[in-house]
């Protein structure tokens, strides 16, 4: 066997024992299990709240009479946390959302996911920019009225548009995305 073929296996092994998660504490088993159904439970209401978003429902500056009761799915508590999803960080939103829920389910599955922290940043860096890009195509298009493509999104895009121009803001943003 060539030295190459004995290293390559030895790779897979150890990239495979990695990937393994085991606790041998029956106590730190059971929190960290309880651990996973709070945040689990935490990740519903945030994706039920986000998908069944109305607008008119309080807190809103849209209409001038709010639902009541509201038509979100969550009730009250769950229009204002996506009001203020929506209103901070637009549609980019879903993104860091979609990445927790991946990393709720390799952790139910009991894979590792290397560098979990950085890709946490990696998306919210990729929410700003993809919220960005959504300010400059389509300004008008968004969930809250005034801040369609979110607060955060819409900040850095006009910043880049006024010291950049158009071109080189819009070069930037789709690099960060």
């Amino acid at each position: 066997m060539s030295k190459t073929a004995r290293n390559a296996s030895a790779r897979a092994r150890a990239s495979e024992d990695a990937t393994d998660v085991t606790v041998s504490d029956p106590s730190l088993l059971a929190w960290l299990r309880a651990a996973w159904v709070l945040a689990a439970g935490a990740f519903t209401i945030v994706v039920l709240a986000l998908a069944s978003f109305n607008s008119a429902d309080p807190p809103t500056a849209a209409v001038a009479v709010p639902n009541e009761p509201p038509l979100n799915l969550c009730g009250r508590f769950g229009a204002a946390i996506a009001y203020r999803l929506y209103e901070v960080f637009g549609l980019g939103v879903w993104i860091p959302v979609l990445y927790l829920g991946t990393l709720l389910a390799f952790l139910a599955s009991g894979r590792a996911l290397t560098h979990p922290f950085v890709r946490f940043v990696g998306a919210c860096v990729m929410m700003v920019a993809a919220g960005g890009l959504h300010n400059e195509w389509l300004p008008s298009v968004g969930p809250v009225a005034g801040y369609q493509a979110g607060l955060v999104p819409m900040s850095l895009s006009l910043e880049l548009h006024e010291h950049f121009g158009v071109g080189a803001s819009l070069l930037f943003l789709m690099l960060l995305a």
